[in-house]
């Protein structure tokens, strides 16, 4: 429960992959700084957030998508490259025809996805959450775009390669908020925090990465 020595709470939502990506070490940051405050933090899709902001449950949302309302204002915070990862060496092609796991990295990177790679076999699976795809992949076999702060431990231990022949892509988070938010001041400094936090890699997947399963 939150205490009642709270004088202000913020309520913090992003989509799946924005908290795997960049917003669990963001959160790390943020708490940090704002000491004596309380926190709420959830995770929403992109229309119960947008939502969620329009009813005032919810102070920031964050995502790959910039929230367009009038009511709304949107900031781009962050920027993060994503990599082709496969579980064996390989060049684009082969990784995108066989085993490939699609993750849905916000509504610009699907139209986007769509002429880079539209060539190609329809996706082994189709994902919201960049966690599921690692887990699946490590597990299965395949190839996926993960942004690099998480694959960054799997790479090092020789667990995922990178797919030489393909290229980074860049993805925008933005931080969006009611533009008449009672807690406009703090909404904003969070908004420098997460503009001045680089992303890296969540703990736990830093101590995945460090031990390969046993064969």
């Amino acid at each position: 429960l939150l205490s009642k020595a709270h004088a202000i709470q913020l309520a913090l939502a992003g989509t799946p992959n924005s908290w795997d990506a960049f917003l669990q070490h963001g959160l790390s940051v943020v708490t940090e700084v704002f000491s004596g405050y309380a926190f709420s933090a959830e995770t929403m899709g992109r229309e119960q957030m947008h939502r969620a902001l329009l009813e005032r449950t919810l102070d920031i949302g964050v995502g790959f998508d910039a929230l367009k309302s009038d009511e709304l204002a949107s900031s781009q915070v962050a920027q993060l490259s994503l990599l082709l990862v496969s579980t064996t060496p390989q060049l684009q092609q082969q990784a995108l025809d066989k085993g490939y796991v699609y993750v849905d990295w916000g509504s610009r990177f699907a139209s986007e996805h769509a002429l880079r790679h539209s060539n190609t076999a329809p996706p082994f699976l189709r994902t919201s959450t960049g966690r599921i795809a690692l887990d699946f992949i490590l597990e299965k076999g395949g190839a996926c775009y993960l942004p690099e702060s998480m694959v960054a431990p799997f790479i090092d231990s020789q667990q995922l390669c990178l797919v030489e022949d393909a290229e980074p892509w860049l993805r925008p988070v933005y931080l969006s908020y009611r533009k008449d938010s009672a807690a406009l001041e703090q909404i904003k400094q969070v908004e420098t925090l997460l503009d001045n936090s680089e992303p890296t890699s969540p703990f736990v997947l830093q101590q995945a990465g460090d031990t390969p399963p046993a064969e």
